[in-house]
């Protein structure tokens, strides 16, 4: 069997890795607490023994509060995961969309430079990696983290909204703790269709003001963020352990 390596988490996935909620849901914490509470003071004489029906609930909710189980999303994220270090490629994913973003990278930095009145950035290519997380942010400036998104029209720029998309929020963050910084910024950018995509509808933005085609929102760096990310992380470590053992 291929060695395979300890799993972490790349930063583009941060948010499918916060998908589902893992142990108790709030409303079941709450509810544990409360016949934990019950239970002890029962003890004490201060409050009513728990109901048959009551046992059974606690017992049911100790057990899951203990026993954390990945949702089947992460689960299958492992699965694919493992798929690629077992065969040695990469699932291979196309979109119009990807396609897009992927080719107006370098001009959407050009864009917002241009936005911000002539700052120079300059593209990243370094990967980032600690023991939990791996990341390519698109520019580090050495005290900002910018990662920036193509919108495929003007239907899905974000020009109304009054904070990035929790994903990339994620994203962001990962990149923060990777590079050690603590400023990060998701700039959304309206383009036109490349050329090189003549098989789909293109769209020409070049007349309109550069004001509605640059978005940008500031990103806190929000440890507990990372620290569930990181929770995550050792549980699909477990999970994908299982999976090799099955093998």
């Amino acid at each position: 069997m291929n060695q395979v390596p300890v799993f972490k988490c790349r930063a583009s996935k941060a948010g499918l890795l916060l998908t589902g909620t893992i142990g108790l849901s709030a409303k079941q914490e709450a509810e544990f607490q409360q016949l934990s509470e019950r239970l002890i003071a029962s003890h004490k004489g201060e409050a009513k023994p728990l109901t048959e029906n009551m046992r059974t609930t606690l017992e049911d909710l100790i057990e899951k509060r203990e026993n954390k189980e990945l949702p089947q999303t992460l689960k299958s994220y492992c699965e694919e995961w493992l798929k690629s270090k077992l065969y040695g490629h990469e699932k291979e994913i196309k979109s119009k969309y990807l396609e897009k973003g992927k080719l107006l990278e370098d001009e959407a930095i050009r864009l917002y430079s241009q936005f911000k009145g002539g700052i120079f950035l300059l593209k990243n290519d370094e990967r980032f990696e600690n023991d939990y997380f791996t990341g390519e942010p698109d520019v580090d400036d050495d005290e900002t983290i910018y990662d920036f998104k193509n919108s495929w029209d003007a239907f899905t720029f974000p020009l109304f909204e009054t904070s990035a998309d929790p994903d990339h929020i994620a994203q962001v963050n990962v990149y923060m703790n990777l590079t050690g910084r603590r400023k990060g910024k998701v700039v959304y950018c309206l383009q036109n269709t490349p050329d090189t995509m003549p098989y789909v509808q293109q769209f020409d933005y070049s007349g309109v003001d550069i004001g509605l085609r640059i978005k940008e929102f500031d990103v806190e760096y929000n440890e507990s963020v990372i620290e569930e990310l990181k929770s995550r992380v050792v549980l699909c470590r477990s999970y994908i352990s299982g999976l090799i053992n099955s093998l």
